[in-house]
């Protein structure tokens, strides 16, 4: 059964290809939690890059998965957030995610690739 919900949540990960330093890449993983903006606000926020940060973080309710260089998890914050989306292959990884959600494909991570 179908449950139509006032304002849409859902989990999904984020994959990242991070340069190694090496030439190549490091495929890296964590969780967010999303909700829905209407669709409306969501073409006219990621019409520009500066619009899709925006997107970015009134979409993102919460982070997980993620550490720091010592290994400590890192908690949610706002700070976390604007951490992420300055960092492009992350920022890159975090709009395929909602991207992928919003379309109905199933993420990079569920596929196993």
């Amino acid at each position: 059964m179908f449950i139509l919900q006032t304002e849409p949540r859902w989990t999904w990960p984020v994959v990242v290809r991070q340069p190694d330093g090496a030439g190549s890449l490091t495929e890296r993983r964590f969780t967010a939690v999303w909700r829905l903006l209407p669709a409306d606000q969501r073409t006219q926020l990621g019409q520009t890059e500066a619009g899709t940060d925006d997107l970015l973080r009134q979409s993102i309710v919460e982070l997980r998965d993620i550490q720091d260089e010592a290994g400590a998890p890192v908690p949610h914050s706002a700070a976390l957030v604007e951490a992420l989306i300055a960092i492009p292959w992350v920022r890159r990884g975090l709009i395929a995610a909602y991207a992928e959600a919003l379309a109905g494909v199933p993420s990079e991570a569920a596929r196993g690739n």
